[in-house]
């Protein structure tokens, strides 16, 4: 039987492409000014968001920081309003809403022609033929990722070409997929499958850029993988701002519990945790701790990235869940993401 792996990607598995935490606040305003320069109106308050959310990301030292303030902020002062549930003290945090918005139509935009090729390499070890022209990630195979990009999916969709986005999703059994929460043009509600029954390969934990209510509990997802213009994409990302609701969301939230409790489940039997250019930031600390603490299986975790500080690793992944008996390895090459030794291409 081959051995379970999971992978867990943060920021660093899409850096070839995508800017990182520290960075983010450039590449805002860098984007910023690129849509300036198209010269539409339509397009002038997805400027100001970006140049707005560049500066109290630079404040706050990160994007992450400045909305853990504004979502403390926002649930203290309606507390004192005597208002109900959270998601009333939340809605009515409009700047909350703005920089999921923000960072939904930034992250839609920039990857428009980008992927980190590493991606690419990884792949080709990870998928198997399963038809004529069909294609999965091997049975044995999981991915959780914190990251709100669809690179992984836009390299997934080489080998499916002309799909949309929402169909690769779908195919590479991405979690969350329009097609799967309710879209529209595919099916109705009475034959929408649950959580429970569908396989799911890949959890993105925090949600995925482009994904977004276009009706009620009908869900599409902006197309990045075959806009044809940046013009167009800029367009189709403006979609988000006119959803009813924000699909990103971030770690203290914990709006998705019951999405995550299931997709656990299907990961549990993990026995190698491969961790790919992800800090273990604080942020993040509660989900990691539920997650790692389900792996009752976990013989081995790989911890690849560049700038890796041994002990202080160790420390954080054993407060996290992992037991004693788990061997911890690092690997610093980040050329191309790890591929265990025994790893077979069958």
């Amino acid at each position: 039987m081959r051995k379970k792996i999971t992978y867990l990607l943060g920021a660093g598995a899409s850096a070839d492409a995508l800017p990182l935490g520290n960075d983010l606040h450039k590449s805002l305003m860098t984007l910023a000014d690129k849509i300036r320069g198209f010269e539409n109106n339509d397009f002038n308050y997805l400027v100001e968001d970006l140049k707005w959310l560049s500066i109290k990301a630079m404040e706050f030292m990160s994007v992450d920081a400045f909305a853990r303030f504004v979502y403390f902020h926002s649930f203290e002062k309606n507390k004192s309003l005597n208002l109900g549930s959270l998601e009333e003290e939340i809605d009515l945090s409009l700047e909350y809403r703005r920089i999921k918005d923000t960072l939904n139509a930034f992250f839609i935009i920039y990857q428009y022609k980008k992927v980190d090729r590493r991606y690419n390499h990884w792949l080709s070890h990870l998928i198997v033929d399963i038809g004529i022209s069909q294609y999965s990630l091997k049975e044995n195979i999981k991915i959780f990722s914190w990251n709100y990009d669809n690179q992984l999916e836009i390299a997934f969709s080489k080998h499916y070409p002309n799909s949309k986005t929402k169909d690769v999703h779908s195919i590479l059994a991405s979690h969350p997929a329009a097609i799967f929460s309710g879209d529209k043009n595919f099916h109705h509600d009475y034959n929408r499958p649950s959580l429970h029954d569908r396989r799911i390969s890949v959890y993105h934990l925090n949600g995925v850029a482009g994904f977004h209510e276009d009706g009620p509990k009908h869900f599409q997802m902006v197309d990045v993988i075959n806009s044809k213009s940046e013009l167009e994409i800029i367009q189709d990302s403006l979609a988000v701002y006119d959803s009813k609701n924000s699909y990103l969301s971030f770690a203290w939230e914990k709006k998705n519990q019951d999405d995550l409790d299931i997709a656990i489940t299907k990961f549990e039997e993990t026995e190698m945790l491969i961790v790919i250019g992800y800090s273990l930031p604080e942020f993040n600390a509660e989900i990691d701790r539920k997650v790692f603490s389900s792996f009752k299986h976990l013989k081995t975790v790989i911890f690849q990235n560049n700038n890796i500080k041994e002990a202080d690793i160790k420390v954080r992944l054993k407060n996290r869940g992992i037991l004693p008996h788990v061997e911890i390895k690092f690997e610093e090459n980040v050329e191309k993401f790890y591929i265990p030794d025994d790893f077979t291409l069958n």
